[in-house]
């Protein structure tokens, strides 16, 4: 796994550390494997090519509980990894949605997009509102205009 300076660590419900770096344009993860005391199992995150200044937040309950019905129906935990593409006017925070299988292997959704093209995006802040459901605020500067 590349070194970066800039890293966000994340830990799921069993207490496993997650960690995720940009690194010349891809977006890694790895896991902390704490008998070996070292970061392991470092790929690159599938369609997350482009990204920069990424943020992680796990989310308690992200993903619909599948084939569950009457009182056992909930949601299934997942981890929200949003990050920048682009630049300048193109500019726009998207996201990749990640879930545990059975396995307790991370499957990734395609990316999605968190922002619109107009403007610049500046900066970027993910907030788990609960029940699902994820809060992005976004700061944004005017494109500038010709006179």
């Amino acid at each position: 796994m590349p070194y970066s300076g800039s890293i966000q660590i994340v830990n799921d419900a069993n207490g496993a550390a997650y960690a995720f770096l940009a690194d010349n344009g891809l977006i890694w993860q790895c896991v902390w494997n704490a008998q070996a005391e070292r970061w392991d199992k470092g790929q690159v995150v599938p369609g997350a090519e482009g990204g920069r200044e990424l943020q992680a937040l796990v989310v308690d309950d992200l993903w619909p509980t599948s084939g569950v019905s009457g009182a056992q129906q909930g949601n299934s935990p997942g981890i929200v990894l949003a990050y920048r593409v682009g630049s300048g006017s193109n500019s726009e925070v998207v996201a990749s949605l990640g879930g545990w299988g059975s396995d307790g292997a991370l499957s990734w959704s395609e990316a999605v997009s968190l922002s619109n093209e107009q403007g610049n995006d500046e900066a970027f802040a993910l907030v788990n509102s609960g029940n699902g459901r994820l809060r992005v605020v976004v700061q944004k500067r005017e494109a500038e205009t010709s006179a």
